[in-house]
């Protein structure tokens, strides 16, 4: 589990080292390609860590190519640091000179920005902080724009979900006069047996008859009809 601050940011690299082992024996300079990795910190141009990406982060904890897998295997891939979030050119206040100052700030994206801790946002120049109020607007706006239109479509799916049990509830399954001739008509609703009043004779039960009516009515219509 990587607890690192989000605002660390690793960028995995090789260079070619001295071996200097190998260089004494063979009487030659022989190099090595090794990989490092270089931490930067958002808004703090000045500060940097250079360690080998397989040195351990502490005494018998993960390396660091192990504690920023995605870092590290985007390095593996030939992909230079990848940019965590909204990148700057995206966002369409900043104009192309800020969007360079920042960057030379290592800072790539707007949630970079927003994370920029308050020791290193006068580091920025004027209106930095302001600037990094911004960004956590935009984010928090953008995703409560997310949450609205996943509500949206849940309001959507419910208004559907009840649409369908009403016309069930108003509109029960019809039954035919051959399928009553060989079911219990007991089993069926007043809905189901009025239905089939009207379908056999063209017209509903008037007023509000009994059930015993209508099931007496319905056993007559249902009994097979003689030939003449």
């Amino acid at each position: 589990m990587n607890d690192q601050p989000k605002t660390i940011r690793p960028r995995f690299y090789k260079e070619a080292t001295l071996n200097e082992a190998r260089t004494k024996a063979e009487g030659r300079p022989i190099y090595d390609d090794v990989e490092y990795v270089e931490i930067n910190y958002p808004g703090d141009r000045l500060q940097r860590l250079v360690r080998l990406a397989d040195d351990p982060v502490s005494n018998g904890g993960p390396s660091y190519a192990e504690l920023y897998p995605d870092y590290y295997a985007a390095f593996k891939r030939g992909e230079s640091r990848a940019v965590s979030g909204t990148p700057l050119e995206a966002w369409p206040i900043l104009t192309t000179a800020r969007v360079a100052e920042l960057k030379a700030s290592n800072i790539l994206s707007v949630d970079e920005l927003a994370e920029v801790s308050d020791g290193n946002i006068g580091k920025l120049g004027p209106g930095a902080r302001d600037l990094r109020e911004q960004a956590r607007a935009f984010l928090n706006s953008a995703k409560g724009g997310a949450n609205v239109a996943a509500m949206a479509q849940e309001i959507s799916n419910l208004k559907k979900m009840v649409e369908a049990l009403t016309q069930g509830i108003g509109a029960p399954p019809s039954v035919s006069a051959s399928e009553m001739q060989t079911v219990d008509i007991n089993d069926a609703t007043d809905e189901q047996l009025k239905q089939f009043i009207k379908e056999q004779t063209g017209a509903a039960p008037r007023g509000n008859p009994s059930r015993e009516t209508l099931l007496a009515r319905v056993a007559e219509l249902a009994q097979p009809q003689e030939a003449a």
